[in-house]
């Protein structure tokens, strides 16, 4: 794929002064699509506008020179760089700028991606264009601020199933070839713009509103998938959503129509392309959805949905308020999967997930505000982060609690009244919730919108006492001195007979030290998860959790007592041996899918990153057993009174079971029950196909030298059996988890290999670090070779596949010292690179730290 030049904040800047836009007519030619011997199509831009210069430079990344016209004469034109100088504008004056070029098919999940389907041998075409990859496919000003309606052509074969934003208006064919063209667009950014095209599969169905609007509502995915669809679900929470965000955000959907497509090879969970949303076809299971999985579907559809509104409608100036997009998604998507659908626990599953990823990037050195400073497209890239999306969610919700559900929503709509179909930044959103709250919002957003890093709150002599941050970094970012804080409070008296509840109150923290109510009882600070903020329970507390969490009631009591236990883990508080005895204790009595998921990917990690090789193979074999036994106990519904759903048992089954996969990969004398489930209908369970392969990738990461045959014939067969593409891409993972030095050796030499695919690159870094044979690649000595190829990959690839290498590959390196002199040595290296380097050292140290005190603890 061609390589694309950072843009920076300063020339989209000078466009965005420079440059009006009055209209964007595309056509993309893809006839040719389905032979694989064609590289490039034809993409012609036509692009109406008046510029306050007598030049312009538009974005493109094509193969080869692009022909340029200017008014419909050859223009006097220059292509570097990725942009297209344009000469002879008169300022002031409307002109059409047409540039024709040849653009590249991708494979990486950027631009246009072709993927062949080696099951019915069909070509399927998709568009992936945040934050700066609509330059890939076809000319354009390729930043947020610059809107305009776009009219899209597509010439694709005949039979074809092409879509874009806005509903078709004509489609004329002349045999083997349909040319569609589609109304214009309401004004748009670029990184929002959709095209699909294939022989894909297609479910329609309308929504009609109370007021009779009618909405059509469609679904796609490849026939291969269509089996896998779960239509009824998707239908029945987007029926739910359109009117449920209708009354919150006080505004009618915009788009017309409402379309959902999964595609396959996508880098990212989905897409908000106004009304042809993209989804990862990672969501459609083969095999029994867990209650996990099918949550997190309808919470990324309902995060999706709001971005009709947050970004889409109103849309952000530069990346730098990224978060007026994807913290209000993430925000909403969640409440309202609380809200209208099946899903009640949702904060529950937010709290024990999506926070936890927040806490931890904001740990890092590298953190920084919700408000972030983006000076380029490559930081933006970066900053799709735990900070930009959950932590921002988390301080939303905090923000409901300090002004008021109404208030929120009344400044929300009044946000979109003033700015819909435009841009807007803070300052727009902070003046509409002033307005409608009666307060002055400024030095709440400074306090948690302006500063970088989590508060801790530590329960000390019956206060709540607000700590400075444990900063791992010479230089930590300021934080705070007293961002004001309103949560929840329960005193308990605990027993062996479980937890009595005293009291439970809402406080306000707005001072160093707060008098908790029940000082000496135990007491759970932040009940139900209001704020956001590292909570520290006292001596008492802490007993209490790791003696009697099973008992804790309500189920979003417990989440917040597990989530505080880990962090202490982290934070290297409590001994990694003593969480894991924890879980190990009362998760086996856990009733909740989202609570077993949480608490029992975070025990993998303990025993993967926070604890020494010698103690890992006792506490990864302790869950297999305890997992083993909780499924089998979970299928009989022992766990349930007599009126339990059966639904309620099934799910808590296949979490069990989910666990139990993942449990695979740590646990080394489990190999032989692994080994009988693939083999046959004898095991625990019969593995559906991605858990075949998950099961394999653990069987070759813990196989022996006298044991490599056995698996590699194992992988054949398992190829016979799964002739997709993700079957293609996990047998890449399975021979690069071998735990020999030659297996590492041979898939390290793959890394370089550009005809990869983005999945297959994934599958590649999986199965080089993972946990369990990761040893044999330090072992001959990757480490150096990883850390002498960090900048070939960032200049030789696209960031995406750049970013995958250097964050994923970095478990090959053992020694922090060595990093960090590369990171000393390197300067003037891209600031993106830089700061995964340096994010990766932080998080070696932190589990370096965490097995020192395991270490320490298990002496005593």
């Amino acid at each position: 794929m061609p390589s694309a030049a950072n843009l920076t904040r300063a020339v989209a800047e000078h466009r965005s002064a420079t440059v009006e836009l009055a209209d964007h007519a595309i056509h993309l030619d893809l006839t040719g699509a389905p032979d694989s011997t064609q590289s490039t199509f034809t993409s012609t831009s036509t692009i109406t506008l008046v510029s306050s210069e007598s030049s312009v430079e538009i974005d493109l990344v094509a193969v080869g020179e692009p022909q340029v016209e200017l008014d419909g004469e050859r223009a006097r034109a220059t292509y570097a760089d990725s942009r297209v100088r344009v000469e002879g504008l008169t300022p002031g004056r409307e002109h059409t700028v047409t540039i024709t070029a040849q653009c590249g098919y991708g494979h990486t999940g950027e631009g246009l991606h072709r993927y062949h389907d080696p099951e019915d041998g069909e070509t399927y075409l998709y568009t992936h264009f945040e934050p700066t990859d609509a330059r890939r496919v076809f000319a354009c000003f390729d930043q947020p601020d610059l809107k305009a309606p776009f009219r899209i052509s597509v010439s694709a074969p005949t039979g074809w199933l092409v879509r874009s934003n806005a509903e078709a208006e004509h489609s004329a064919s002349e045999g083997a070839v349909t040319t569609t063209d589609f109304a214009p667009t309401l004004p748009i950014s670029t990184y929002i713009v959709c095209v699909i095209a294939g022989p894909y599969h297609l479910v329609e169905d309308e929504w009609v509103s109370d007021d009779g609007r009618r909405v059509p509502l469609s679904l796609m995915c490849r026939p291969a998938m269509a089996s896998r669809l779960p239509s009824a679900d998707l239908l029945r929470w987007t029926k739910a959503g359109l009117p449920w965000c209708e009354e919150r955000f006080g505004r009618e959907y915009p788009w017309g129509k409402y379309e959902q497509i999964f595609v396959p090879e996508y880098n990212i969970g989905a897409m908000e392309n106004p009304g042809l949303v993209t989804f990862n076809e990672r969501y459609l299971k083969r095999g029994d959805a867990t209650r996990s999985e099918r949550e997190a579907l309808a919470n990324t559809l309902l995060h999706e949905m709001a971005h009709m509104w947050f970004g889409d409608l109103v849309t952000m100036p530069w990346w730098d308020d990224l978060w007026l997009k994807e913290s209000f998604a993430d925000f909403i998507g969640t409440q309202a999967s609380e809200e209208i659908t099946e899903f009640a626990d949702a904060w529950v599953t937010f709290g024990l997930g999506r926070k936890m990823w927040a806490y931890s990037a904001d740990q890092l050195p590298t953190t920084h505000p919700i408000v972030a400073d983006i000076p380029d497209v490559e930081a933006a890239r970066a900053n799709f982060d735990g900070i930009t999306y959950a932590k921002g969610a988390s301080v939303l919700r905090q923000l409901v609690a300090y002004v008021g559900e109404d208030a929120f929503y009344a400044g929300v709509s009044a946000y979109f009244a003033d700015h819909a179909f435009a841009n807007a930044s803070l300052t727009d959103f902070l003046t509409a919730l002033s307005t409608a709250s009666g307060r002055d919002m400024g030095a709440w957003a400074q306090a948690w919108l302006c500063t970088a890093g989590p508060d801790t709150l530590s329960v000390n002599g019956g206060e709540l006492v607000r700590e400075s941050l444990d900063w791992s970094a010479d230089e930590p970012p300021a934080v705070p001195a007293a961002r004001p804080h309103r949560l929840q409070v329960t005193s308990f008296s605990v027993t062996d007979d479980g937890w009595t509840p005293l009291d439970s109150e809402w406080i306000d923290v707005t001072d160093t030290r707060t008098p908790l109510p029940h000082a000496g009882a135990v007491t759970l600070v932040d009940d139900h998860d209001w704020t956001y903020a590292r909570i520290v329970p006292d001596a008492a507390t802490f007993d209490a959790l790791t003696g009697h969490l099973a008992a804790l009631e309500p189920t979003n009591s417990r989440a917040v007592a597990w989530g505080q236990l880990w962090h202490a883990c982290r934070d290297a508080h409590l001994p990694t041996q003593t969480f894991c005895r924890t879980v190990l204790a009362h998760i086996p009595a856990e009733r909740s899918p989202a609570v077993v998921d949480g608490v029992c990917l975070k025990y993998v990690t303990a025993v993967t990153a926070y604890l020494p090789t010698s103690m890992r193979t006792e506490w990864g074999d302790a869950l297999w057993h305890v997992a083993r036994d909780a499924y089998t106990t979970a299928l009989d519904g022992d766990l349930y009174d007599a009126s339990a759903q059966p639904t309620a048992r099934l799910d808590l089954a296949l979490a069990w079971r989910r666990v139990l996969t993942w449990a695979a990969g740590i646990a080394p004398t489990a190999q032989h029950e692994v080994r009988a489930m693939l083999d046959g209908p004898d095991g625990l369970f019969h593995p559906d196909a991605d858990e075949r392969w998950a099961l394999l990738v653990s069987r070759a990461a813990h196989a022996g030298e006298h044991e490599v045959d056995e698996v590699r014939a194992e992988l054949d067969r398992e190829l016979e059996r799964d002739t997709t593409k993700r079957g293609i891409a996990q047998a890449i993972a399975v021979r690069a988890a071998l735990a020999t030095p030659q297996a590492k050796l041979t898939a390290w030499e793959r890394t370089d290999d550009e005809s990869l695919t983005n999945e297959e690159v994934a599958a590649l870094v999986a199965g080089l670090t993972h946990p369990a044979s990761v040893h044999c690649a330090q072992s001959v000595a990757l480490q150096a070779r990883y850390l002498d190829s960090l900048e070939r990959w960032w200049n030789g690839r696209s960031q995406v596949i750049a970013s995958k290498l250097a964050r994923g590959l970095f478990g090959v390196v053992t020694d922090a010292g060595a990093a960090q002199a590369w990171l000393d040595g390197r300067v003037e290296a891209p600031g993106a690179l830089r700061r995964i380097v340096v994010e990766e050292v932080d998080q070696l140290r932190r589990a370096e730290r965490a097995r020192e005190n395991a270490s320490a603890a298990d002496s005593v």
